[in-house]
């Protein structure tokens, strides 16, 4: 079965500073005892981005680039005043949704995977490589970095978790399949943080 996840790619991760940049994103292992995902070593970090990574590659080379030609063919369009993705775009965040490609450098208390941005930017590679224009999408949950380096922790809260919802969903739906219900709603949804309330809204109602 093809796969994207190539020597090369293995080869980057082999640097001998990835010891150092491990032991910095994990604070020397902290979350080894809170989180049973958590790596207790080097080694078994390593572990976790090669498994991680060889997942990535079988996603991006038997999903996505498949799926990419009916992407450009069909494009984002209007249907009834609503901007959709194509279809295939749906299954492509769906299938990284539910392989945990979402929130991969983001601590492991706002559920994240907490990896380096090395094995991040090696799962980066592989989406462009199956279909640049997805991976402009996948990619932006990048954009919370920011808010995690200078952010309050209240903003980190409040602002951050429910950004997630736009691609990780909840526990009984995919994202792919809330925006979905609310198409079939003929409504869509947003999420703001002001101060300290956190409103949703959609064209019907708004809840804080």
């Amino acid at each position: 079965m093809a796969n994207y996840y190539n020597e090369e790619i293995k080869f980057q991760l082999s640097h001998p500073l990835m010891k150092r940049i491990v032991e910095l994103k994990e604070r020397n292992f902290a979350d080894k005892d809170e989180f049973d995902y958590a790596p207790q070593d080097f080694e078994d970090a390593m572990d976790s981005y090669d498994r991680i990574l060889d997942l990535t590659g079988d996603i991006t080379a038997n999903i996505i680039a498949p799926n990419a030609e009916d992407v450009d063919a069909e494009g984002p369009h209007c249907e009834n005043g609503r901007v959709r993705y194509a279809s295939k775009t749906y299954e492509n965040l769906d299938a990284t949704t539910k392989a945990g490609l979402n929130g991969v450098t983001m601590p492991r208390r706002y559920g994240g995977l907490n990896f380096p941005c090395a094995p991040y930017t090696a799962i980066n590679e592989m989406i462009a490589t199956a279909d640049a224009g997805f991976e402009n999408i996948w990619s932006l949950q990048d954009c919370i970095e920011t808010l995690y380096e200078f952010g309050s922790e209240d903003v980190k809260g409040i602002a951050l978790a429910p950004q997630y919802l736009y691609y990780i969903g909840t526990d009984s739906k995919s994202a792919a399949e809330i925006k979905q219900d609310f198409y079939r709603l003929a409504c869509d949804y947003n999420i703001d943080v002001e101060d300290d309330c956190l409103l949703m809204k959609n064209d019907i109602f708004s809840v804080q």
